[in-house]
């Protein structure tokens, strides 16, 4: 019976070196341990970074949807700007073909003009002028050089009156040229 006393007494205390050697014993255990303990901190640092870019997430939608809204007030002002500015270039294009030659002023304003004549062998001078209301502002003169051609260029930036007519006169006894080239212009 001593023997089996023994003998019990020693299986014990290879099982208890068993399981220590199992979990690594007291040293292993206390690693275990902090190893385990910095995994449960790190776990709200990945839950607290996950809500930080939920929120970012959040607050770029309503930024998104705030510029869309913007984006759509600018688009319709410039619908309704485009809309104005065909109406006034209609207006302008039936003023000019109304009165053959007559520009009259739509609204008040700076209007820029561009004069052209152009003149072929067959006639020595060229002159024509620009009057706005009946005023003369320039005459556009040029005679004709050695190669039998003659051109003349003007320009001017105007400040108009609502229903100020600018338009131009061909000077008696002088001619100008033009054909498909469209080489005399007003």
């Amino acid at each position: 019976m001593k023997g089996a006393a023994v003998f019990l007494g020693l299986l014990l205390c290879l099982h208890r070196t068993w399981a220590q050697g199992e979990s690594g014993g007291i040293q292993d255990v206390k690693a275990t341990h902090d190893q385990s303990s910095s995994q449960t901190n790190t776990s709200p640092d990945i839950w607290a970074e996950l809500k930080e870019l939920r929120d970012m997430t959040i607050e770029q939608m309503v930024e998104l949807r705030n510029s869309k809204s913007k984006i759509e007030k600018l688009e319709q002002e410039n619908t309704v700007l485009e809309a104005r500015m065909s109406s006034n270039e209609n207006e302008v294009e039936e003023l000019r073909r109304e009165n053959a030659g007559i520009f009259t002023a739509p609204v008040r304003g700076a209007y820029y003009f561009r004069l052209t004549g152009w003149g072929v062998k067959g006639s020595t001078h060229i002159s024509f002028s620009l009057y706005h209301n009946n005023r003369q502002i320039t005459r556009c003169h040029d005679a004709n050089d050695t190669l039998g051609f003659i051109s003349v260029s003007n320009a001017f930036v105007l400040q108009l009156n609502q229903g100020d007519v600018v338009y131009t006169v061909l000077k008696s006894g002088y001619h100008i040229y033009d054909d498909s080239f469209n080489r005399t212009t007003f």
